[in-house]
């Protein structure tokens, strides 16, 4: 990884209520941008992150880990933490870290008391800019329209969508982003 200046470096803390896929979100990150060769999971312990044998065992995160990607001449220092009450003091060091936070909620769960545990402590005390990230839209009986109401309703009005999953048959078949106005098809029929 080469050198980077600090107006090129960001620091996303990501949070969130345990089991929401904090972990699994970062690894496709470190994987989409090949900084990793292999996906792993936390069920299976072979996730870049959570490779402490503590973490493996349980299958999620005890600790804080930083995972380092670079993207359009930038570095992300994706921070991931621990999304358990237990491991709180591990969650505030990583708010300590962050310039951003990166929710994350489960789509079948919805905003759960970690979800709202991150937004006080990220918005309310820290004041840092937030992202919300819908995961798990595979899951049976995930929905994204239930759960972004739910977001913004209890979060306020400033939460809107960057890009939305297109559905087909209950099956994410693709996304749109809306600041680009473009389709993206996981089959590859690019818009």
């Amino acid at each position: 990884m080469k050198d980077y200046l600090a107006n090129e470096v960001r620091n996303v803390v990501v949070l969130g209520h345990s089991g929401a896929g904090k972990s699994s979100v970062i690894e496709a990150c470190l994987y989409f941008t090949k900084a990793i060769e292999r996906y792993g999971k936390n069920n299976d312990g072979t996730t870049a992150l959570n490779y402490d044998p503590e973490e493996g065992k349980r299958g999620t995160s005890v600790y804080c880990h930083i995972a380092p990607v670079e993207w359009k001449d930038k570095k992300i220092n994706f921070i991931d933490t621990p999304g358990y009450m237990d491991y709180a003091g591990e969650e505030a060091t990583g708010l300590m870290m962050g310039d951003n936070a990166l929710i994350v909620v489960n789509a079948k769960e919805g905003i759960e008391a970690g979800t709202e545990r991150a937004w006080r402590e990220a918005v309310s005390k820290q004041k840092i800019p937030t992202i919300f990230f819908i995961n798990k839209m595979d899951v049976e009986n995930a929905n994204f329209d239930t759960v972004y109401s739910s977001i913004r309703d209890k979060f306020g009005k400033s939460v809107i969508p960057f890009e939305v999953p297109i559905i087909e048959n209950g099956v994410v078949v693709g996304s749109v982003n809306i600041l680009r106005r473009k389709a993206w098809y996981y089959n590859d029929r690019n818009t």
